[in-house]
């Protein structure tokens, strides 16, 4: 022990004084043996340099277990949490370690602690916190928490297997969204359009499906593999549902070129039948830079056995070798909604990379006519940004009528501070009409924020702005009225 280092202490006994570093760790021992934890927090806490810390540390290593379990609770009621994680973790006292690391904001070690005590929700919570989004999202899986494991994928940048969960967990909706945005460079494109036109039939939106398969079947570049084939199988199903024959042969001979064994598909040639104009039900076509186009009167949606084999069992499995690249994309997805997100003040300061990511975790919604999309009293549920239509602010009254107090048309939002506090809310806002809004919950935007801490900085200054102006804004109005009266 370095007797003759000096520490300078204030708020001890020897206030204001130079004292022998021993004659700390002396004290400390004696505090703490006496269970005078106040006293030898006060001490150790004042103490300027690190060299008690690591002298105490020292100390821990050899001490007896009672001593070494006070010296823990010394470091984290001192809030030198770092060591006080670490005491806890030598001690095996896992839910302490945690603690101790999550007020340190060491997110990792505090979810590595609390795995194991075999709480994994929570560990996966804190891998998600400490930006190991594909971590949390194996740990969701283990705990049987979908939708969860889900989400933490989709963050973590790998749109299939979230795409794959989300439909486990019977969101089809959220599944086509993350199936949607999976990109060429991805060896596991091909079976993620697979996919997707499936529940793009099955969401009765066959049109949509067509649109897909086209996009990789119909271009100057011949069939590379089985899955390949089948996505240009499924296309000529499809078209010849809806009457364009011309089209299903097309993709039916480039299936034929690839193998001409391939399932039914010489036999489905020689059926086909010249193509027919629309009648009735029967859904028109058109063709476009984005293949045959379905405009009205969707077909029911076929069977198709394939859809269960478009991606893997095991959604954490590594992907597979990738193929040959596509030579060209012949459609780009849409972000509809994001001329009204990149307008609102608190994005001001965003990039376009920001500004892109921060839409993938907006989702889409549709409020009726009268419908209360936040209710006063009650915490937020989240940002509010009105696409389409106008929501109505209003106080409800004791007697149960309401006064109207603002207007939020379309381009402007609502319910921003619910993302930041969780206090209850003083007004009711409702859909004055039929509403199209984008929805960023609290639980999204703070896994975000967890991993785009660059981004979080810029949104939460936005925010701090926009408190400020309403601030003076209400200050100025109180002024005036006082003023009048």
């Amino acid at each position: 022990m370095a007797l003759m280092e000096w520490e300078f202490s204030e708020g001890s006994g020897d206030e204001g004084q130079f004292m022998p570093t021993g004659k700390v760790i002396e004290t400390l021992r004696r505090h703490l043996a006496r269970n005078e934890v106040d006293e030898a927090v006060a001490l150790y806490e004042t103490c300027v340099q690190q060299t008690v810390g690591h002298e105490l540390w020292q100390e821990f290593s050899s001490a007896s277990t009672p001593m070494r379990k006070a010296i823990a609770n010394l470091f984290y009621r001192a809030r030198d949490y770092q060591r006080a994680g670490d005491a806890c973790e030598q001690l095996k006292e896992w839910s302490a370690a945690a603690r101790a690391y999550a007020a340190d904001h060491n997110w990792i070690k505090a979810a590595e602690c609390v795995q194991q005590a075999g709480d994994i929700a929570r560990a996966a919570r804190m891998y998600q916190q400490g930006g190991q989004a594909k971590k949390a999202a194996e740990l969701y899986y283990k705990a049987d928490l979908l939708l969860d494991a889900a989400e933490a994928l989709e963050i973590a940048g790998d749109l299939v297997a979230a795409g794959q969960l989300f439909l486990r967990a019977g969101d089809r909706q959220r599944a086509a969204h993350a199936l949607a945005r999976v990109t060429l460079q991805d060896p596991r494109f091909l079976k993620a359009v697979g996919m997707l036109a499936e529940l793009l039939v099955q969401m009765k939106r066959p049109d949509l499906a067509i649109q897909r398969l086209s996009g990789v079947v119909l271009q100057n570049q011949p069939i590379q593999d089985g899955t390949h084939a089948a996505l240009a199988y499924r296309l000529g199903e499809l078209v010849t549902e809806a009457g364009a024959s011309a089209t299903a042969r097309q993709a039916y001979e480039r299936v034929r070129t690839f193998d001409p064994s391939y399932r039914d598909v010489s036999a489905r040639l020689q059926r086909l039948a010249p193509d027919r104009p629309p009648t009735g039900s029967a859904p028109a076509l058109r063709s476009g830079t984005l293949g045959p186009q379905v405009v009205a009167g969707p077909p029911a949606a076929p069977e198709y056995d394939d859809m269960q084999t478009m991606l893997p069992t095991d959604p954490f499995a590594p992907p597979p070798p990738g193929l040959a690249p596509l030579q060209r994309h012949t459609f780009v997805q849409r972000m509809s909604g994001y001329d009204v997100l990149k307008r609102l003040p608190i994005f001001d300061e965003l990039s376009l990379d920001e500004m892109k990511a921060f839409y993938g975790v907006c989702e889409k919604t549709v409020f009726q006519p009268g419908e209360v999309v936040i209710e006063q009293g009650q915490p937020g549920t989240g940002l509010f940004i009105v696409r389409q239509g106008r929501l109505l602010v209003t106080q409800v009254r004791p007697d149960g009528g309401e006064t109207e107090l603002a207007v939020v048309p379309s381009g402007q939002y609502v319910g921003e501070m619910s993302l930041v506090d969780d206090v209850p809310t003083s007004a009711r806002v409702s859909a004055a009409e039929r509403v199209k809004a984008l929805r960023v919950t609290k639980s999204r935007f703070e896994q975000f924020m967890y991993t785009h801490e660059r981004t979080a900085l810029r949104i939460y200054r936005s925010f701090v702005k926009t408190l400020s102006s309403r601030l003076r804004d209400q200050n100025a109005r109180r002024g005036t009225a006082a003023r009048r009266r």
